[in-house]
């Protein structure tokens, strides 16, 4: 199966309402499927998807220290 220009978006303001397993979930099927993916985790406080062994976790910096917040993103 072959998705072009697709994105798929995760949300919700909760807590523990199960947005990182089923971001993890999709992105470990759409890569098994042979699919190119880009999956970016944008928590600040709570960078779940980068524990995710099935996934091949690079993480990147997108905020100098210095400032007032320091998150990466996790790219998939």
């Amino acid at each position: 199966m072959e998705i072009q220009n697709t994105a798929h978006f995760i949300m919700q303001s909760k807590g523990g309402a199960g947005k990182s397993v089923v971001a993890a979930l999709l992105a470990q099927y759409l890569k098994k499927m042979n699919n190119d993916l880009i999956l970016i985790d944008t928590d600040p406080s709570n960078k779940t998807l980068g524990k995710y062994k099935g996934l091949d976790v690079q993480k990147i910096e997108v905020l100098n220290k210095r400032k007032l917040i320091d998150q990466g993103i996790n790219i998939f």
